[in-house]
């Protein structure tokens, strides 16, 4: 009689029977030594084989999540033939594969873009194709002397299509190449011709460089012609040789689909700006951190200042006013314009009575109300760093001397409570009205940062104004208060009402979160008894203005900073504006130069 067939499975583990052994040794064979990835052992489940494991080994380098600080190091973890990811140096690139050839020598294969680079190259792209458009019509060939029907290409210097359009514009082919360039340069910021002369070139933050200085890549004798390509391909612009529009310009874009407001979209991305396309600007460190991490105590502000007079030496100064109670100094940063040429010619005004004005501005004088220092710092950023691209800030930083007191109560900012050290309001202890109360000290003029803030006045008489930048309580009985301006005089409540007007106007517009309807958003007031703008009016003629904004808004701390900026901003803007017209239409000159007659006219 015959034996039934012998069946591995029914053997158990650790089984001496030969025919097991006979089994197992095959099947230690096939897993050690095949090529594929899996085997089936004698129970009948699938098994890794030894290559699949040393795949699976090679894969985890690469990408099971083991990324090495350097090439190097990830260099001396593989072995030859092994892929492996490093940090890249490069802010746009969050890791670049190598490949290792030896101990001592790798090769580059790939980097792989940031995602904010990547956010970035799109929002630039929305952004321009909001504005350009698309086309479907033929813009000609790059540089293509091939035979085939391709209507658009970006070819290398070997002719080989790095990228190609259809006639309906739309992108067929594209590779990860650079379009020309043999230099050491990372390819993805600059386009070069032939000649290795870059025609485009863009910086970090994908801005041009560099102006069109000829073709891409092209060889014919034809007219050469540039194209521009959104993210999904399409061709929406091109140019001739002179640089002007041959095709696009238009636009298929829903412009109802965008925001009317750039409060709720990403650095970079489109928004209606009132009837025009505007891209929203990357606010800089001072908008979005708290008050509190930014600034914890009076030092930091300093420190935070101090930066930028070390970065802009010749428009930043800065002096101590006095000292506190605590021998701490009450600092000024002074923010001065140029003076003007003097002629050799020798009939030049005197500097001294063509000066540009003046307008002071304080923070910090009640110690809790940190959050408004935040937007007084990105205000004096602005005018050094921004004034290129932040409307009228341009006005400002050519136009006005600024004299800029960040913390004139350093002790009560430090340890964050309305009065200083001695527990004295500081706004209730000037002597013009001074009011007596349990609050306002023992005298008139008690404290030590009063009298250097009285001393500060009366070597400032020449400001236009003294504003000192307050936090207000957002909710009152009447409703949601988002901008108050304090001030008296007929000369004084009318720059306060306009700028009261502009803010709501401005907050409205941009911050949609805010009251809507006609309620009631803004306040204008005259002074507070014993409050030191008041002083500053009353006793050396410095026109004085409080404004006051919002501790909190939107629960965003962006927006709330970039609303104190605005506050700020608009009230100077005004008084700016009012100093101007005067001068435009009375400047009284206190010196008349003498014309020598010696030079031309």
């Amino acid at each position: 009689m015959a034996l039934p067939p012998f069946d591995p499975a029914s053997e158990p583990l650790g089984s001496t029977d030969p025919r097991v052994r006979e089994v197992n040794s095959k099947l230690l064979d096939l897993g050690m030594h095949s090529k594929e990835d899996k085997f089936t052992d004698r129970f009948g489940e699938e098994k890794m084989t030894w290559e699949a494991m040393q795949n699976e080994r090679l894969g985890l380098l690469i990408a099971g999540g083991q990324i090495f600080p350097s090439e190097a190091e990830g260099r001396a973890a593989a072995e030859d033939g092994w892929y492996y990811y490093a940090v890249s140096p490069n802010p746009n690139v969050t890791r670049s594969l190598y490949r290792r050839i030896s101990a001592s020598e790798s090769e580059h294969i790939k980097d792989d873009p940031s995602a904010e680079f990547v956010e970035g190259v799109a929002a630039a792209s929305n952004a321009a194709l909001l504005i350009s458009g698309r086309t479907s019509d033929s813009a000609g060939e790059f540089c293509n002397d091939d035979e085939q029907h391709t209507l658009y290409s970006i070819a290398d210097k070997s002719g080989n299509n790095l990228a190609e359009w259809g006639a309906d514009g739309h992108l067929i082919i594209v590779t990860r190449q650079e379009f020309y360039n043999d230099d050491n340069d990372i390819a993805l910021y600059s386009i070069c011709d032939k000649n290795r002369i870059p025609i485009l070139s863009v910086d970090y933050n994908l801005q041009p460089i560099t102006p069109f200085l000829g073709e891409f890549f092209n060889d014919d004798v034809e007219t050469a012609e540039y194209a521009w390509v959104d993210k999904n391909g399409y061709i929406y612009r091109a140019m001739d040789a002179s640089g002007k529009t041959i095709v696009g310009g238009g636009s298929d874009v829903d412009f109802a689909e965008l925001n009317k407001t750039d409060q709720i979209i990403d650095d970079g991305a489109a928004w209606i700006n009132r009837e025009s396309v505007s891209v929203k600007r990357d606010y800089s460190s001072a908008y979005k951190q708290s008050a509190t991490t930014q600034f914890p105590t009076t030092q930091s502000v300093y420190d935070a200042l101090d930066a930028l007079m070390s970065e802009f030496p010749d428009y930043v100064s800065s002096f101590s006013i006095g000292q506190d109670g605590l021998g701490e100094d009450i600092m000024c940063y002074r923010f001065r314009p140029a003076d003007y040429v003097v002629l050799a010619q020798g009939n030049s005004y005197p500097q001294e009575s063509v000066e540009r004005p003046k307008i002071i501005v304080s923070g910090g004088l009640h110690g809790d109300e940190q959050h408004v220092i935040p937007g007084n710092q990105a205000f004096f950023e602005e005018l050094c760093r921004q004034w290129r691209e932040i409307a009228k800030t341009d006005d400002l930083r050519w136009g006005v001397e600024f004299l800029y007191l960040p913390v004139t109560n350093p002790s009560g900012f430090s340890a964050r409570t309305r009065r200083n050290h001695n527990n004295v309001d500081l706004n209730r202890n000037f002597p013009t009205r001074w009011p007596g109360s349990s609050t306002s000290g023992p005298s008139p003029a008690s404290e030590a940062e009063t009298q250097s803030l009285m001393q500060f006045m009366s070597e400032h008489t020449d400001a236009i104004a003294f504003i000192d930048h307050h936090r207000m309580f957002q909710f009152q009985t009447g409703g949601e208060r988002l901008v108050w301006v304090g001030t008296e005089g007929a000369n004084n409540v009318g720059v306060g009402l306009n700028a009261v007007n502009k803010t709501i106007a401005d907050i409205k517009r941009l911050m949609p979160f805010v009251p809507q309807g006609n309620e009631p958003v803004g306040a204008i007031s005259s002074h507070f008894n014993g409050s030191m703008v008041l002083h500053a009016e009353e006793a050396f003629g410095i026109p004085g203005f409080l404004v006051e904004s919002p501790s909190q808004l939107g629960g965003n701390i962006t927006q709330l900073h970039v609303h104190a900026r605005n506050c700020l901003f608009n009230l100077v803007y005004e008084l700016f504006d009012k100093e101007r017209i005067k001068r435009s239409n009375n400047f009284v000159i206190n010196e008349t130069p003498e014309d020598e007659g010696n030079g031309d006219d």
